[in-house]
């Protein structure tokens, strides 16, 4: 009798946002019962260490000191990418697991190192004609002085128009980490004082973002860009009664997501054929999220999440339980066998 494929959730990793990812298992592991694999855990700790789990929260029945010691030894047919952060799927993860010749679900190399990078990110969707705030590019904290920065900013007279309140953005990273609104110049400066001591915004190239006021919205994606339809999910709209949605409105879970809000049908239909577009672009393959904020009757694109929480709680997952077009098991599946089939498509 043929063995089951060897299915590996990979969960942790070295980021913030490691609890996340723990959330993300425990409910994929929940959906991926009775399925025609053999499913295990392996934990990657921030100190470097993996850990052989058989269920969520149970006790490791084996451990490595590092990845890479870990896939010399343990070989799963698939690798479920279950990680979440700046450090994990900027393209780093993806290019390892490709030297190494594992199987990976998600996106491939080049379309993480795009999506992840808000910068990068925004350049296509301009060459797309898809509107998102204009930016200035600051550089990495340690390189440049922030007096010197708004200095160059008015002399040179760039295309980018300093006017507070400003965002101020890390390149790279999720969960509202590296996100900030600097209503002055004084807290403009104040804001990256403090954030030469936040690993992310240390790892992270920074930029200002002109600050817009608006409804802010997200449209989720599914389907591998070139094999089914894509499969748009429901909207949600994220309420919450401060200025701006950052990581202590949302930590402190002092907001709201409703699904399928009210929205003209003009509004929605651009951001579902931004979403869709960009799937495409990027040459996706699973699940994305476009976030929007929405000023009158133009949608403006934020980012793109390439890799979307997928904990109960988390935003896709709540579009699923709205959506009749698709099952969040059928999705985890096909998710599996496209890393398969590509990777067969690449080694062969």
């Amino acid at each position: 009798m043929k063995p089951k494929p060897r299915v590996a959730l990979l969960s942790g990793g070295l980021s913030s946002e490691d609890y996340l990812s723990r959330r993300s298992v425990a409910h994929i592991h929940e959906n991926l019962q009775s399925v025609p694999y053999e499913i295990n855990i392996l934990d990657w700790h921030k100190e470097g260490q993996v850990t052989l789990h058989r269920q969520p929260d149970e006790k490791p029945v084996k451990s490595w000191p590092d990845l890479l010691n870990c896939f010399r030894e343990f070989k799963p047919d698939v690798v479920f990418n279950c990680l979440h952060g700046e450090r994990e799927n900027a393209g780093q993860l993806q290019g390892f697991f490709e030297i190494l010749g594992f199987p990976i679900t998600g996106n491939e190399l080049a379309p993480s190192v795009i999506g992840m990078d808000k910068m990068l990110s925004k350049d296509l969707f301009r060459r797309m004609e898809i509107p998102t705030p204009d930016n200035h590019f600051l550089g990495y904290l340690r390189e440049f002085d922030p007096r010197e920065a708004l200095d160059e900013i008015r002399n040179l007279h760039r295309h980018f128009e300093l006017e507070f309140p400003i965002m101020l953005k890390a390149s790279r990273g999720g969960s509202s980490e590296g996100v900030a609104l600097a209503e002055s110049e004084a807290a403009y400066e104040n804001i990256l004082d403090e954030w030469t001591e936040n690993p992310i915004t240390q790892y992270c190239p920074i930029f200002l973002e002109k600050y817009i006021r608006g409804r802010e919205y997200c449209i989720g994606v599914f389907g591998h860009w070139n094999k089914d339809a894509l499969v748009i999910l429901p909207a949600a709209e994220i309420k919450f009664r401060g200025k701006l949605f950052d990581k202590e409105t949302k930590y402190s879970n002092d907001y709201d997501v409703e699904i399928n809000p009210d929205i003209s049908p003009e509004l929605l239909r651009r951001m579902q054929y931004a979403a869709r577009e960009v799937q495409r672009a990027l040459r996706f393959s699973g699940f994305s999220r476009m976030d929007f904020i929405a000023d009158n009757a133009v949608p403006y694109a934020l980012e793109v999440n390439t890799h979307p929480g997928m904990g109960r709680m988390s935003i896709i997952p709540k579009m699923l339980k709205k959506c009749h077009a698709l099952e969040i098991r059928n999705a985890l599946i096909r998710m599996i066998e496209w890393a398969i089939a590509d990777s067969k498509r690449t080694l062969h």
